[in-house]
């Protein structure tokens, strides 16, 4: 019950985060359209995006099985995107070293809580899919050029991955379905360009929630007695913490994370205090991306001088029947009066 509350406690401040920048956005927004001149088409308002196609090749494995089976060898595509402080991606698998889980030794099912620490050790399938989106930081001023340590230089993501797969176990076969929730706060720790390049160099520390859900056919109420082969538990709904350190250099990465989940569930591989070492390489290949944002049409003055000066006369015509029908200041429909004169001796 408690790690609920804490799950929807960040939750709802991440949300609540993401909801002030978009208002300070909104509001930059709003001060820079009073000074656009009246000669710029003022019809959409619109916002860069960067939006980058992404592959990613990545090999994870526990520290408690090192063996082929519980290791993961994927490739993934899919898209990635940055607005401002907002950052996300969604990438669906394309290849997997492992198709399907299967225990060597009947008796060893540690391959399946490690299947369970490691989601993505899972089947080649389009289905396999994962969605991040976080926040570099609260503070609308984030740059590069901050102290060491600074309040804004935490952030916040939160993840989501499907996973599916099959376990097998002597003659026992079932589809699985592992479902996975992350909830973390970033520190940015080190942040820097590598020697006289662009590319970086950044240090990230985290810490946070992390859930499992089973389904698939594992889930089925008819399979209650199924489970406790692979897993020896009926359980499908896991909860813990996650501390990680990841260091980006270019486009390489590696990662640690130490995971915590309840002792008491005693599943081999899984259960208690785990560490899981990553290695991977992140291409990407950026494309240009624009936000628009519709607003009400406005007029336009035509090219025509005569067209112009026409349209000129309407408006002052129909700002002088206003001004006078209201008993507005005379001295402004005098005035208003003079400017259509102006405009009516005009060739």
């Amino acid at each position: 019950m408690k790690t609920k509350f804490q799950l929807f406690f960040i939750f709802a401040l991440f949300i609540k985060c993401i909801f002030i920048y978009s208002q300070d956005t909104s509001t930059q927004k709003n001060s820079v359209n009073v000074s656009i001149d009246s000669n710029q088409d003022s019809s959409s308002q619109i916002d860069s995006v960067k939006v980058s196609f992404d592959t990613n090749i990545n090999f994870s494995a526990p520290s408690s099985n090192s063996t082929k089976e519980a290791t993961a060898g994927i490739g993934t595509i899919g898209l990635k995107f940055e607005r401002g402080l907002i950052y996300g991606d969604v990438n669906f698998t394309v290849y997997s070293q492992n198709k399907e889980i299967i225990a060597i030794d009947s008796s060893n099912t540690t391959i399946f809580g490690s299947n369970l620490l490691i989601p993505e050790n899972s089947s080649n399938k389009i289905s396999n899919f994962y969605i991040r989106l976080g926040t570099k930081s609260f503070y609308k001023n984030f740059g590069d050029n901050l102290p060491t340590f600074s309040k804004k230089r935490i952030g916040l993501n939160s993840s989501f991955r499907v996973n599916n797969t099959t376990w097998i176990k002597d003659t026992l076969s079932v589809p699985t379905t592992i479902n996975s929730f992350e909830l973390n706060v970033d520190y940015l720790l080190l942040n820097t360009v590598l020697f006289n390049t662009n590319e970086k160099i950044k240090l990230i520390m985290s810490f946070g929630l992390a859930t499992r859900r089973l389904g698939g056919d594992y889930g089925l109420d008819k399979n209650t007695e199924i489970r406790n082969e692979f897993l020896g538990t009926e359980k499908l709904a896991f909860n813990g913490t996650n501390f990680g350190v990841r260091l980006e250099i270019s486009k390489f990465y590696g990662e640690m994370n130490l995971t915590s989940f309840k002792r008491s569930q005693n599943i081999a591989g899984f259960s208690g205090n785990q560490s899981i070492i990553s290695l991977g390489l992140r291409a990407d290949l950026t494309l240009s991306g624009k936000e628009v944002y519709p607003k009400k049409n406005k007029t336009k003055e035509p090219k025509d001088p005569t067209a112009t000066n026409k349209l000129k006369k309407e408006k002052l015509k129909k700002q002088i029947k206003l001004e006078k029908k209201e008993l507005k200041d005379q001295k402004k429909i005098k005035k208003l009066e003079e400017e259509l004169k102006k405009l009516k001796n005009e060739k």
